[in-house]
């Protein structure tokens, strides 16, 4: 692991903690299988205690909501 994906997941922990301060409730989609393969990144990922997510529609579909395509 090099100590860009160290500085990245270090970041993330900062951001994910500062949403989760103000009553976000955070969501993952798109973790490089790149990252995720590593075992520290991978466990560092899995104490966020995040929901991970294919899209942005299951993201929506899991607060509750629809994604519709409207025609203009």
């Amino acid at each position: 692991m090099n100590r860009t994906d160290q500085s990245f997941i270090h970041l993330l922990e900062r951001l994910v903690n500062a949403l989760k301060l103000m009553g976000v409730q955070v969501m993952l989609s798109g973790v490089p299988v790149s990252l995720a393969e590593h075992s520290y990144i991978n466990n560092r990922l899995f104490e966020l205690e995040v929901g991970y997510v294919q899209n942005l529609a299951e993201a929506f579909s899991n607060l509750g909501y629809e994604l519709k395509k409207t025609i203009h």
